[in-house]
């Protein structure tokens, strides 16, 4: 009976029930029809359950579905990203003086002079830093710890001692030849002396001795450099001239005024010069405008004026019909001019001055260390010979293997107190950020504007330290002890769309500053690094070129993730990390740049027992890597594993393209137009100003323009005369051309950084399932395939409960009344 009742329940529930199908299956039907329905019926069931798992699996193992929150997030909500700029190159002045200021604390009781500061200079360095006299200099100690490959220096070590040798024998200051010496004012009537005399070759005058020598064989630099040379003066001839005079001179025989104008000293003239002819004379007095005339003594003067042959004297401001008559003396006048721009003399383009310093010992500069036999080997050969010439391959090995050494076995036991006085020097060796001083305006940073207004740049920028060195950054957050906290009311840097509301800075390397053996690459100018305020700038890991004589438009990009109401969710499910969440070793806060590099810092750090000075070193304070060791780690740290960092929940990414055009230079064309060729008096570095120094030179005039507050446009090659020496390029050091360059085109950089939009992509973390969600998906595929719902459960429940009792109850009742 219970099963007829069933049957019954079922057709019943098939006629009425809303699940698809089932009226063919439970209620009377061609068996062939219902096999069919119950199959569909069956197979649509199963693809129900089974996009009922996918989902729930889903869910579990991704529960955070990432989305498009909205296009149009204004860029005024979120940061402008860290902006750091680093330029090429070291530099020694500040060092240099960093150094002077420590010797004379440490010799304050000592008795210093020029004959004894050499050796008291190796006994400080001896003392305080434990430098070894004849070992390296301070000066290569530093290029290694700023060196990417320290092992590199080593050619440069060879360089400064050939360098250093040379000039040590050079000190005892001997010319190979014996010329016959003149005695002259001025260096610059040597100078034209040489100039005349077309077998001279080179010109040596000593002020001291008012001593004039002429070369026939060209004199190098660093012949004349040394402790008894440092007051001579040389100039070289740039190739074989011929004199033309610029005048014509009339002889007035027996005719003196050498012995005045009627008492009028002035008419003494500029110069009276031993050793002369004629001729010599007309050269002399061709070269100064201010000279009217000279007399000249005859050859038949009597034997009482034998004193005075040889002898030219200059005149000025004489007056021809007052001078006497004189059997003795000659007058030699100019009648007419050949040359009609009076204002430019024969000696401005035809020879290159070199005048020396005087001597100062320096602390970065290395004593000579070769060997007698090794430094005749390269006696009578160029500097550079060693360096380049393949036949003397195994020598220059041999000596870089010797040279670097000691520097290996100092770095190597280099305790940290002694570092520390070290890491100041390094941090002094970078260009400044900020000009310090009227007399020390060398500096980075030019100048800086915020949204089309010029703001001091350390307002916005301070000195932070990279993997190369120390540079200058903006919005960069740094709380380690490298930093220098050296920027003042720092500016909230709001970003806002478009290229005159961005950051716009000019750059300038000052190259003639650049110390030798500190350049590693081949391209001119300085680099940047652009990303997030948290981010550790690594510089040989990416960066934007900024090349030199440029003007660069950097356009930023950007997008944003945020993360709501999905802290629930475990970190490893949802995909990321807040802020807050994960603790780091290394950084205060979490992020996943930093996360990725304090991994690969810890590998490495293991692999190598060390870190590098300028990262952190974190809890276990690891020892610091020398500079022969760094390379090592930083190649561990590329090859590092993937760690268990995650993404962070909230983040802006920033992204970038670059452009750049030439800067055109100042002329007439773009004069009080383009900021660069402005007259404006506050601006420093003016376009202008050599054009404007020779034009009023050449008119005998003063600049109206206070040059020491002034950045000249076109500049020296050499910081010093004694840089100038040191190069083994020594055609370079000789040539006027490139002793002299343009700073538009190899110093100044301009930089334009902005965003282009004034919107930016977001996206958000949500969670991709709630308990209703996965419900609504659980009835969507059951309602879809089957028409299965809610209310059909509470069907089934009904039909095979309720119904089926009473249908199982009161059927047998009625039969048996029906019975009875």
């Amino acid at each position: 009976m219970g099963g007829n009742a069933l049957k019954r329940t079922a057709e019943s529930f098939g006629e009425h029930t809303t699940i698809h199908g089932l009226v063919y299956v439970l209620t009377k039907q061609f068996s062939i029809d219902r096999i069919i329905w119950a199959i569909i019926i069956i197979c649509f069931a199963g693809i129900s359950v089974h996009l009922s798992i996918e989902t729930y699996t889903t869910w579990q193992d991704n529960p955070i579905l990432t989305s498009i929150r909205k296009t149009n997030h204004p860029i005024e909500e979120i940061s402008f990203p860290a902006v750091t700029i680093c330029s090429s190159g070291l530099r020694t002045k500040l060092m240099e003086e960093a150094l002077q200021k420590e010797f004379d604390i440490w010799a304050v009781n000592k008795t210093v002079t020029d004959k004894n500061k050499e050796k008291l200079t190796s006994e400080f360095l001896k003392e305080e830093y434990k430098i070894k006299p004849k070992t390296f200099s301070i000066l290569s100690l530093v290029k290694a710890y700023l060196s990417p490959e320290a092992m590199k220096g080593s050619q440069d070590l060879l360089r400064e001692q050939l360098v250093s040798c040379k000039m040590e024998k050079a000190r005892q200051c001997t010319l190979d030849e014996k010329p016959v010496s003149v005695k002259m004012d001025t260096s610059l009537d040597c100078f034209i002396w040489c100039h005349r005399d077309t077998t001279c070759k080179s010109a040596v005058y000593d002020p001291s001795l008012l001593t004039c020598w002429n070369l026939v064989e060209t004199t190098t630099i660093t012949t004349l450099l040394g402790a008894n040379c440092d007051s001579l003066e040389l100039w070289i001839s740039p190739s074989e001239v011929s004199y033309q005079p610029i005048k014509q001179y009339e002889k007035i025989p027996d005719r003196n005024c050498y012995e005045g104008n009627g008492g009028d000293p002035s008419v003494q003239g500029s110069g009276t010069y031993t050793g002369t002819s004629v001729e010599d004379c007309k050269l002399l007095c061709d070269s100064d405008l201010a000279c009217e005339a000279f007399v000249y003594i005859t050859d038949s003067a009597d034997a009482s004026f034998d004193q005075y042959r040889g002898m030219c004297h200059k005149r000025i401001n004489f007056d021809e019909q007052n001078c006497p008559s004189d059997p003795n003396w000659s007058l030699y006048v100019p009648r007419e001019y050949t040359n009609t721009e009076l204002g430019v003399t024969i000696y401005q383009t035809l020879y290159n001055p070199l005048t020396f310093e005087p001597k100062q010992t320096s602390f970065l500069d290395t004593s000579c260390q070769l060997t007698k036999e090794e430094q005749e080997a390269s006696e009578n050969l160029p500097t550079i010979d060693l360096l380049i010439n393949p036949k003397r391959k195994e020598e220059l090995e041999e000596l870089q293997k010797a040279l670097l050494q000691p520097l290996q076995n100092y770095t190597q036991s280099l305790d940290q107190k002694l570092f520390e006085k070290v890491h100041n020097l390094i941090k002094l060796a970078s260009q400044p950020c900020f000009e310090d001083s009227e007399d020390n305006m060398n500096s980075l940073l030019y100048s800086c504007e915020w949204r089309g207004k010029i703001v001091p740049c350390n307002q916005i920028f301070r000195q932070v330290v990279t993997d190369q060195g120390y540079c200058c950054a903006a919005n960069l957050i740094q709380d380690d002890n490298h930093a220098e906290n050296n920027a003042t009311n720092h500016l909230q840097m709001v970003p806002m769309s478009g290229r005159q509301n961005g950051l716009k800075v000019v750059l300038d390397q000052h190259r003639g500053d650049i110390a030798f053996g500190t350049l590693y690459e081949d391209t001119e100018g300085f680099s940047a690094f652009i990303g997030s305020p948290d981010e550790f700038p690594m510089l040989t890991q990416r960066k934007i070129p900024l090349a030199s004589g440029k003007e660069h438009s950097i356009s930023l990009s950007a997008y944003g993730v945020i993360a709501e109401g999905v802290a629930s969710v475990v970190p490893i499910k949802r995909g990321c990390y807040y802020f807050d969440e994960k603790k780091l070793d290394l950084f205060d806060t979490y992020s996943f740049v930093n996360c990725k590099m304090e991994c690969a810092l810890k590998q490495a750090s293991e692999e190598t027992s060390c870190t590098p000075w300028y990262l952190p070193r974190g809890l276990n304070n690891s020892a610091m890597c020398d500079p022969f060791t760094t390379s090592a780690f930083l190649t561990a740290m590329e090859t590092a594993e993937v760690c268990d960092c995650l993404p962070d929940c909230s983040s802006i990414t920033y992204t970038s393209s670059s452009s750049s055009s030439t800067l055109r230079g100042c002329d007439s064309r773009n004069l009080n137009l383009s900021p660069l060729c402005s007259t404006n008096s506050n601006t420093k570095l003016l376009g202008w100003l050599q054009s404007v120094k020779d034009i009023y030179t050449e008119k005998k005039l003063e600049v109206p323009v206070d040059q020491k507050k002034h950045l000249m446009d076109i500049r020296e090659n050499y910081e010093t005369q004694k840089m100038r020496a040191k190069d083994v390029f020594t055609n370079y050091a000789q040539e006027e051309t490139y002793n002299h360059y343009d700073a538009f085109k190899k110093d100044i950089s301009v930089v334009n950084i902005y965003f282009e939009e004034s919107t930016i992509i977001e996206y958000e973390r949500t969670l991709r399932y709630t308990l209703f969600n996965f419900i609504a998906a659980l009835g969507g595929f059951f309602s879809l395939f089957l028409g299965f719902s809610i209310i059909s459960i509470l069907e089934i429940f009904y039909w095979f409960i309720f119904r089926f009792s009473r249908e199982a109850i009161n059927r047998p009742k009625a039969s048996e009344k029906n019975h009875d």
